[in-house]
C-alpha cells in the first residue's frame, strides 16, 4: 500500500496499484483485528475501473472523508506521457460514491503539466487539498490543488482552483502538506539544484492563505528553504504543533555518491 488511513470505526483502509502503475488503482480495508473485511466489496478489496478502460495508474494517498467513506489520491494515465491528477471516493462497502466527481472518480485536466496527487488532507468545509507532484516530467512549481465536496475544481482558490510557487531551483517535487486551524495551508517539498557534479537537495516549504495566495507573513513572500551546506535534505511529513510552530520530518544524508548511509531528519519552523 502507498498510504494507509484508520476510519471512524477502526477499520484500516489501504491504497495501492499495480506494479509499476500499469493497473487499475486498488483500495482495500482491514477489520480493526487485522482480518480481511469481507463486506468491503465482498472481498475486502475493490479494483477501480476508469470509464476509459485503457486507463491505468495507482493512488499515492488516502483519507477518510466522513464516518462511512474515504477518499483516495493519485494520478491516472492511458500510457501516453500525459498523467492526470485523479481522484476516487469510496463508501464503507466498496462502492463508488455517485455525488463525487463522474459517478465517483475525478480527473483533473490531462494536460503537459504531468502533475500527481500525493498527499491530501480535508479542510473544515470539507474540501480536499492536494499538494501535487510532476510525473514523467520535471518541474520547478510546487503545486497545491483544492476540490469541492462534489469533487470538482475550486474556482474561489488560487488560480481556477491551483496555485504554484517557484523556489528558484532546477527541480520541485511536492511532498505533503499540513492544514492550521487558522485555515492556512503549509505545504513541502524536495528543492533540486544541479551544478556540473552534484545534486543539491534541501526543504522547500510554502505557507498558503485560506484563499490560495502566498502567505507574506512567513518566510520570503510566503515561501521557505532549509538548506545545510553539503548535505541532503528530503522532506516527508509536515505537522503543525499546537503552538503553531511547523514540524518537518523526513531523511538527511552527505552529499557523496560513495556515502551509502543517512540519518533521520526533524527540523522545526516558526509559524
Amino acid at each position: 500500500a502507498y498510504s494507509i488511513a484508520i476510519t471512524a470505526t477502526g477499520a484500516v483502509v489501504g491504497a495501492a496499484g499495480m506494479v509499476r502503475d500499469w493497473g487499475p488503482p486498488i483500495a482495500i480495508m482491514l477489520r480493526p483485528d487485522g482480518r480481511v473485511d469481507s463486506r468491503f466489496n465482498q472481498t475486502g478489496y475493490k479494483i477501480v475501473t476508469f470509464p476509459d478502460r485503457k486507463r491505468v495508474g495507482a493512488m499515492h494517498s488516502i483519507i477518510p472523508s466522513d464516518s462511512s467513506a474515504f477518499i483516495m489520491a493519485g494520478h491516472s494515465h492511458r500510457g501516453n506521457g500525459l498523467a492526470s491528477p485523479t481522484f476516487v471516493k469510496l463508501d464503507h462497502l466498496g462502492n463508488l460514491d455517485p455525488t463525487f466527481g463522474n459517478m465517483g472518480i475525478s480527473m483533473l485536466a490531462e494536460t503537459s503539466d504531468n502533475y500527481a496527487a500525493v498527499n491530501c488532507k480535508l479542510d473544515h468545509l470539507g474540501r480536499l487539498l492536494c499538494v501535487l507532484s510532476p510525473y514523467y516530467i520535471n518541474s520547478s512549481a510546487l503545486v497545491v490543488n483544492r476540490l469541492l465536496p462534489n469533487g470538482a475544481d475550486d474556482s474561489t482558490f488560487g488560480q481556477g482552483g491551483r496555485v504554484s510557487v517557484d523556489f528558484g531551483r532546477t527541480y520541485t517535487f511536492g511532498m505533503a502538506l499540513a492544514l492550521q486551524n487558522d485555515g492556512k495551508i503549509v505545504a513541502v517539498a524536495c528543492d533540486f539544484g544541479r551544478d556540473i557534479e552534484n545534486l543539491h537537495i534541501n526543504i522547500g516549504t510554502a505557507r498558503f492563505t485560506a484563499e490560495g495566495t502566498p502567505d507574506p507573513s512567513f518566510g520570503a513572500q510566503g515561501l521557505a528553504v532549509t538548506a545545510r551546506d553539503g548535505m541532503i535534505l528530503q522532506p516527508n511529513v509536515v505537522r503543525i504543533q499546537p503552538d503553531g510552530k511547523i514540524l518537518i520530518g523526513g531523511q538527511a544524508a552527505i552529499d557523496d555518491p560513495s556515502n551509502e548511509y543517512g540519518s533521520q531528519l526533524l527540523v522545526r519552523m516558526l509559524p
